[in-house]
């Protein structure tokens, strides 16, 4: 099963700027998907379009058999978007990163500890929580955040 399917999505921008062209794809069920391309390949542009953050000039996208351009509320009911940059407090820990939203949500803190300890050896960053998130690459940083949503929703 299809989970993306994107066909001739295109972004102009100003009437002549052409940030994607034409750009089909689809993603399966279960598949890894990496999406990489050199600086202004129109990458952000894209997955900008398929979270409906903008709007797309041509072509349509489906995401969970919802259209970008027809159903963005369903889209964004169905997707978590984790933004690799101003994701974290930077000035604590990844521990305390996780951590933090365990306590907004009343999470005992005994079980939240347990969970973050299972959480870390899954993604092998067990060792590097108690390292300001400051120091970490861009990766580990969205890492740390995803783990906090596994931790709040299991």
């Amino acid at each position: 099963m299809d989970i993306i399917k994107v066909k001739n999505l295109s972004k102009i921008f100003n009437g002549n700027v052409r940030a994607v062209d034409g750009v089909s794809f689809d993603v399966k069920e279960g598949e890894t998907f990496g999406f990489l391309g050199p600086n202004g390949a129109g990458k952000t542009t894209t997955i900008k379009m398929l979270t409906t953050s903008i709007s797309p000039t041509e072509g349509d996208a489906k995401i969970l058999g919802y259209s970008i351009k027809k159903n963005a509320s369903e889209v964004r009911a169905s997707i978590g978007v984790v933004p690799q940059e101003y994701t974290a407090d930077e000035d604590l820990t990844g521990y305390d990163n996780i951590l933090l939203p365990a306590d907004l949500y009343g999470i005992l803190r005994s079980a939240a500890k347990k969970r973050i300890a299972e959480l870390l050896e899954l993604v092998e960053l067990s060792g590097s929580e108690k390292r300001k998130i400051a120091t970490y690459s861009g990766c580990m940083s969205a890492i740390s955040i995803i783990l906090s949503w596994k931790l709040l929703n299991g």
